[in-house]
């Protein structure tokens, strides 16, 4: 199944945590958050939005983002979380590409004063969400007829995930048009460089090479970036590496440590070692030795 860059968690609740558990993150993933109830501020770069019952936040998922409940009361949110390398080429095929204009143009955004009708069908579709991402983990296909039944699911899950981006469309298309000459340029100049890191990540790359391969101001990529999505130029690349190399180390145990920080663009394997630990907070060998053990549903941090 084809979705293994999908997160979906429908109304979950905390009521008692740790300071350690909401930390600000980040992920090339699109997001859709909804709060339901609680004391709850959201982070999203250098923003601060205080939360009310109904809140909806898109966003790209690059910017440094995360959750600062207070524990009055509980915690309880939807999200979803799913990648433009699933999504694109299906929403390219039905030519309806532009319903993800709302995540790169908006950029992030928190829509309030919903109506009714408009978040109660937004819940029913996270539901529904929810429910078929997780009966279709922990699947492993054993034949054509298993094969077929996750391919079914899958289509389930586009279905569903088209009609929110169809919903989110409609509810944002006039702020769409509102939207300043500037800012879509800035955001042109973004995707610019996310997609040519992304298909390039695996090469030496400096600044100097980012910004004369897209024949952009050295200074003024770094600045529109920063701007943009609370990251460095050079940190998102880093972050892209780091994606890649843990894929990898989940999936490939054939590869060394060493063919790994090689084939993800860094330098040398103790170079690699010192950035992932980090980072990650553990030694690429300890990621993949508890990857190895662990099957459980994919992490997200709402």
């Amino acid at each position: 199944m084809k979705t293994d860059k999908i997160g979906a968690a429908y109304r979950i609740v905390d009521e008692q945590w740790s300071e350690e558990k909401f930390q600000k993150h980040s992920h090339d993933l699109f997001e859709i958050y909804c709060f339901h109830s609680g004391n709850c501020q959201y982070l999203i770069g250098d923003r601060i939005y205080s939360l009310q019952p109904g809140d909806v936040i898109i966003m790209n998922g690059l910017t440094l983002h995360g959750a600062r409940p207070v524990a009055t009361e509980p915690y309880r949110r939807s999200v979803l979380e799913f990648s433009s390398e699933w999504i694109g080429p299906m929403l390219d095929e039905l030519q309806l590409s532009a319903l993800l204009l709302p995540f790169y143009k908006l950029n992030h955004f928190l829509f309030r004063g919903l109506s009714t009708a408009d978040l109660e069908e937004m819940d029913e579709l996270l539901r529904q969400i929810a429910m078929i991402r997780h009966e279709g983990k922990g699947v492993h296909v054993t034949d054509e007829a298993a094969s077929f039944n996750l391919r079914l699911q899958e289509g389930e899950l586009f279905s569903f995930i088209l009609r929110m981006l169809m919903k989110l469309y409609q509810i944002s298309r006039s702020r769409l048009q509102q939207l300043p000459p500037q800012e879509s340029e800035k955001s042109r100049y973004v995707d610019e460089i996310v997609i040519y890191i992304q298909s390039a990540f695996q090469q030496r790359l400096s600044l100097d090479d980012i910004a004369e391969r897209l024949n952009l101001s050295k200074y003024h990529m770094c600045r529109v970036f920063k701007e943009m999505t609370g990251l460095t130029v050079m940190q998102y690349l880093t972050h892209v590496r780091l994606q890649r190399a843990k894929y990898l180390l989940e999936v490939d145990n054939e590869k060394t440590i060493s063919d790994i920080a090689l084939e993800t663009g860094f330098d040398t394997a103790s170079h690699f070692s010192r950035i992932f630990r980090k980072q990650v907070h553990q030694p690429p060998s300890k990621y993949r030795k508890e990857k190895k053990h662990q099957r459980h549903p994919d992490t997200m941090q709402p």
